[in-house]
């Protein structure tokens, strides 16, 4: 950054009043862990909050330039986010990016999120880049948790659509592998075949291995190297193995240094059964460390465990196709298969259903024996084995119509008068010349008991991925509660679902949300959670001792008695409450009621619980928000206050620019009317003293326009305020504002101030007028001064006038905005103001209250008092000089040719260079003028290269510098032959500026 912005720094934070942070918003800053930078883009330097050094984790010795702040960032993240940075400072976007870094006090790895914006100078240049950082760790582990939850709950209900639609083994686990890697983001999933008995495990199924890392991998599941890695541990032991760290963990050495060329950081694997032996593994793979956390390991063993219920059921499918197999292979054949098959075989007279022949497998599943069926009729009116006539009758028509008949499904009737659920197969055979019936039957009852409860185990996760969409969209408690029963009800099969607060004063239960309650059950009970009879149901129980209360049947249970008859009448079989935690404490439960006795088990109870636990998560995160709702207001507020600093700085930039050209054109008029001054007639005196006074006033003018553009201070100097006070004093006392009684207040020991007398003049001058302005029946005007706790000095005006509204207090330093009639104001006053304590260093701070008055505070910071009063300085006469010769640098040719005309005429020997290329070539080739007069804003090689060029080659060399406007013009002042002359000027205080320059007698202030 050039030198020339020495306030840069204060702008990224700068507020109302300027470059102090106020104690509230430090602890709303410390509280949401947001911390404020600034980065000065020429300069590479940033400055922070302290709150933002807590985040970072650095002290006040830690490099303050990008490098540093790059040191901080992840490795792998640190490309993008330069070229972030690149593409903001270069397009001018907002920043906004979210990054890990590691923090040098701990080395803890924190989540961090970046916004900001650049500003820029006049020149449309990127000057510096402002904004907010703020710690985002918790929020991003808990988002990536919740996604890979949510993930992992889709993969199962794939799994589980799978396992009710696929009879192919090869493909299930292809289609397995493939839900893994595509639905659950894992990179790589393969099935590892082969139990602890064989060394060598083959890939049964495998999904995401581009490379064929599997096919060249060792597999084995003895108690080798290759065998003691989570495959074959996971085979041999028959438990879940997970290797959090595949980079250090050592049992992954034999294929370390593929796995961490593939990206691979983490891998888990749970063992598969088959008729309760281990026959394989399923085996994940996962880029990050760290990523099995105990519920998606949890959700993974129940996604193998489900397998192994699909590899049971297709084994005995291919046991029972063997066996038909064998039946028609031969007599002896089905001898021995009617023998020996575990399934139910037996021989009925088509006609009549009676039994001819049944094998030991129709006597362990129904309890009857051979001798007390054969010659009996399995209809209802006899055994009654067929529960239903009807599915009897439907399968005889099936088998007149096609001959035979498969996977038939009906109830039938056990001995002791149970129902058991049979899979039939039937053919139509002819035994002794009469039609008769072979059926086979498996008993179906556990697999259909299996299913069910895998179907309400599918509800349950559709449900609780319902339930993860609403606690990550919705942010109001009310819509996450009711979407969450809406879920239980819809999706998770339950008949009603609600949530209660508890009071902790009256211990009554209130209802917060509800679905499904079509019958008013809600209505006609009452619930508390102390130890009364309407607190000792599921509900009271679960609040008090802090965990899951399950009744699986309502009607036989004691404690449900005061509810027993509503829930009987609405059709609830079963009940479960859930507690509801919200800031480490209970508030209150989530209770959901079944249609079905035994509804609960504890995969049903384990996954309420864990959509529970989401919206207990939830609430607290919408709590955080409510937090975080302070942090944005006061970012609003900075913004507000950022887009005013930009405002006045594009005026400010205007306002200079047309500044410096005014006063080119007037310092050309005024150069010439001073030169026709001398020699012309008396007659024509006065009308060249009109122009001389013309261009005076329109300095003038410029002048107060240069107050309004403040970027730095023009004449400073040591300045007594209390003394500037009293002028400003004196003169009101002798204008209107004789109705006014004005008063001051001054602080007799207050240190001189380093400063623009004239702009610190006219800024009092100006809120005085406004004061006056707002008192138009009189009042009390004060003007008081003092040097505050902070060691800075403070002035204050105070009225007792109409005060300004909160609306017109936002918008008072706004430039152009007025609420005096038209003509009456510019609305440039407080602007203008604004802009000469910025150009101090200080602040401008506004308080008004309607009807109450105003004060308006100037505080000046403590660098710029100094507690000694100095010498007097030069005063202003010069002695006289003998002629010079002079050299004139300036790309105007209107100014050269007044100068050259009025340097001849105070005597000296001009000579004119259109520009600093010119004028040092001309030195280099044997000129030495005793003074050059250089002008600042050229084309090319401007006045600032110029000067440092031209003392490189002449070492006091004596320069007066000439400028209409420019920025940094004072730091340049650094040798005690070169002084600054600011245009317009008449040839008076030419002739002074010259002695003074060439005397080298002056003092640089």
């Amino acid at each position: 950054m050039p030198k020339d912005d020495p306030n840069i720094g204060q702008i990224g934070t700068s507020r109302l009043p300027l470059g102090q942070e106020g104690a509230a918003w430090l602890e709303a800053q410390q509280a949401a862990a947001v911390g404020i930078y600034t980065w000065v883009i020429g300069q590479d330097r940033w400055e922070g909050s302290q709150a933002l050094d807590e985040i970072l984790g650095i002290g006040p010795d830690y490099p303050r330039n990008l490098l540093g702040w790059m040191d901080l960032v992840v490795d792998r993240h640190r490309e993008a986010l330069r070229l972030h940075v690149e593409q903001v400072v270069q397009a001018g976007i907002n920043f906004d990016w979210k990054y890990p870094i590691i923090r040098p006090c701990d080395g803890e790895t924190r989540w961090i999120h970046g916004r900001g914006k650049i500003l820029h100078r006049h020149d449309g240049r990127p000057m510096v880049l402002t904004g907010i950082i703020q710690d985002i760790t918790v929020q991003h582990h808990q988002s990536l948790a919740l996604e890979r939850m949510t993930r992992l709950y889709s993969v199962l209900a794939e799994v589980n659509q799978l396992l009710v639609r696929v009879n192919d083994q090869g493909v299930l686990l292809n289609g397995i592998c493939r839900s893994m890697v595509e639905t659950g983001h894992f990179s790589l999933a393969w099935v590892a075949w082969g139990g602890p008995d064989q060394p060598h495990l083959d890939v049964a199924a495998k999904y995401g291995d581009a490379t064929g890392f599997v096919d060249r991998s060792p597999r084995r599941s003895d108690d080798t190297p290759a065998g003691n890695g989570a495959v074959g541990l996971a085979i041999r032991t028959g438990l879940v193995q997970v290797i959090h760290d595949l980079g250090g963990d050592p049992r992954t050495s034999p294929w370390r240094q593929e796995m961490l060329k593939l990206g691979l950081a983490s891998a888990a694997a749970f063992p598969l059964f088959c008729n309760q032996k281990v026959v394989g593994a399923l085996v994940v793979y996962t880029v990050e460390n760290e990523a099995f956390a105990p519920e998606e390991v949890s959700l993974l063993r129940e996604t193998s465990a489900d397998i192994s219920f699909a590899l049971d059921h297709l084994d005995l499918e291919s046991q029972r196709a063997r066996a038909f197999e064998a039946l028609s292979l031969s007599e002896e054949k089905f001898s021995k298969a009617f023998r020996l098959s575990p399934d139910a075989i037996q021989i009925n007279r088509f006609a009549d259903g009676v039994y001819l022949e049944v094998n030991v497998g129709f006597t362990r599943m129904t309890g009857w024996s051979a001798q007390e069926v054969i010659g009996r009729s399995t209809f209802p009116g006899d055994l009654g084995i067929w529960v239903s006539l009807e599915d009897r009758n439907r399968m005889m028509e099936l088998l007149r119509k096609e001959g035979w008949a498969e996977a038939f499904e009906a109830p039938f009737r056990r001995k002791d008068g149970s129902i058991l659920i049979g899979l039939m197969s039937a053919s139509l055979i002819t035994v002794s010349g009469e039609l008769c019936l072979l059926s086979i039957t498996r008993e179906f009852t556990e697999f259909r008991a299996k299913e069910a409860a895998l179907q309400r185990m599918t509800r349950l996760y559709h449900a609780l991925s319902q339930i993860n969409q609403a606690v990550s969209r919705a942010r109001e408690t009310e819509v996450i509660l009711e979407q969450v029963c809406q879920a239980l009800v819809e999706f998770g099969g339950f008949k009603l679902a609600w949530i209660g607060w508890d009071d902790p004063v009256t211990h009554e239960i209130s209802i917060a949300a509800q679905f499904g309650d079509v019958d008013g059950y809600l209505k006609k009970i009452r619930v508390r959670s102390d130890d009364t009879p309407e607190g000792r149901g599921p509900t009271g129980r679960a609040l008090r001792e802090g965990r899951p209360v399950v009744v699986n049947d309502l009607l036989d249970s004691q404690g449900f008695a005061p509810w027993r008859a509503e829930a009987e009448r609405c059709g609830f079989q079963s009940s479960a409450t859930f507690p509801l935690w919200k800031g480490g404490r209970i508030i209150g439960g989530l209770m959901v009621y079944s249609a079905e006795k035994d509804f609960f088990r504890t995969e049903e109870i384990s996954l309420v619980e864990e959509a529970v636990g989401d919206v207990s998560f939830a609430l607290d995160h919408l709590e955080l928000e409510k937090q975080n709702a302070l942090v944005e207001k006061q970012q609003k507020i900075l913004h507000e206050q950022l887009a005013q600093s930009q405002k006045l700085e594009s005026l400010g930039s205007l306002a200079g620019g047309i500044a410096h050209d005014l006063n080119n054109v007037l310092g050309a008029i005024l150069g010439a009317a001073s030169s026709l001054k001398t020699g012309t007639p008396a007659s024509s005196e006065p009308t060249i003293n009109t122009i001389i006074q013309a261009c005076l006033r329109g300095r003038s003018v410029i002048k107060g326009l240069m107050y309004f553009a403040r970027k730095e201070l023009q004449e400073e100097s040591l300045l007594d305020m209390n003394a500037l006070v009293n002028e400003v004093v004196d003169l009101l006392r002798h204008t209107t504002f004789q109705r006014l009684q004005i008063v001051t207040e001054l602080d007799d020991g207050l240190p001189m101030l380093r400063g623009d007398g004239g702009a610190l003049s006219h800024t009092l001058m100006n809120l005085c007028v406004n004061a006056f302005d707002a008192m138009p029946e009189g009042g009390i005007l004060t003007l008081r001064t003092k040097k505050t706790s902070e060691k800075n000095l403070e002035v204050c005006v105070c009225d007792t006038g109409i005060g300004m509204s909160p609306e017109v207090l936002a918008k008072a330093v706004d430039p152009f905005f007025t609420t005096k009639p038209m003509g009456k104001g510019t609305g440039l006053g407080l602007a203008q103001a604004f802009g000469t304590m910025r150009a101090h260093g200080g602040t401008l701070l506004l308080e008004s209250r309607l009807g109450k008055g105003t004060t308006v505070r100037l505080s000046f910071p403590a660098d710029r008092l100094v507690s000694t009063r100095p010498e007097k300085v030069f005063s202003g006469q010069v002695q006289t000089i003998e002629p010079l010769d002079v050299m004139v640098v300036d790309d105007d040719p209107l100014i050269r040719e007044t100068m050259l005309e009025l340097l001849t005429l105070l005597g000296h020997r001009p000579v004119c260079v259109p520009g600093g290329s010119e004028a040092l070539e001309k030195l280099r080739e044997g000129a030495v003028p005793d003074l050059v007069i250089l002008d600042m804003n050229m084309p090319g090689m401007n006045g600032a290269q110029t000067l440092a060029r031209l003392l490189e080659m002449r070492p006091g060399q004596a320069v007066l510098i000439t400028s209409g406007y420019d920025e940094g013009v004072s730091d340049l002042v650094n040798a005690a032959s070169v002084r600054v002359l600011h245009k317009p000027f008449t040839a008076d205080e030419l002739k002074i500026a010259i002695g003074e320059t060439y005397s080298r007698k002056w003092s640089p202030r």
